[in-house]
């Protein structure tokens, strides 16, 4: 019996090219519709990490995340990229919950 996410599915190259693509394709339909410009990076990796590792290499002064909120155990299973960057990111940060 596996916990949450112990045991990662390595994507194929195809499969991982369709899913960049496709989430690209939402924040851009999401930046236009809020009419903002900005540029977007799709990473690989750890998300603390290489959220950390771009911010230290930008001129960031606020740093904006979506958060889903959990909190507790589920917290605590899954992790907490958002506090972690709290705690972490050279810079201010906004952690944000989408509207119900």
């Amino acid at each position: 019996m596996a916990l949450l996410g112990a045991n990662p599915v390595m994507d194929s190259a195809d499969v991982a090219r369709e899913r960049d693509d496709l989430a690209r394709k939402i924040i851009e339909g999401s930046l236009r519709q809020l009419e903002v410009k900005a540029e977007i990076r799709l990473l690989r990796g750890n998300p603390s990490e290489e959220i950390l590792r771009l911010v230290d290499s930008l001129p960031a002064e606020l740093l904006v995340l979506g958060t889903r909120g959990r909190s507790g155990v589920a917290r605590i299973m899954l992790g907490g990229v958002a506090a972690h960057m709290v705690q972490s990111a050279p810079c201010s940060v906004l952690a944000v919950r989408p509207r119900v």
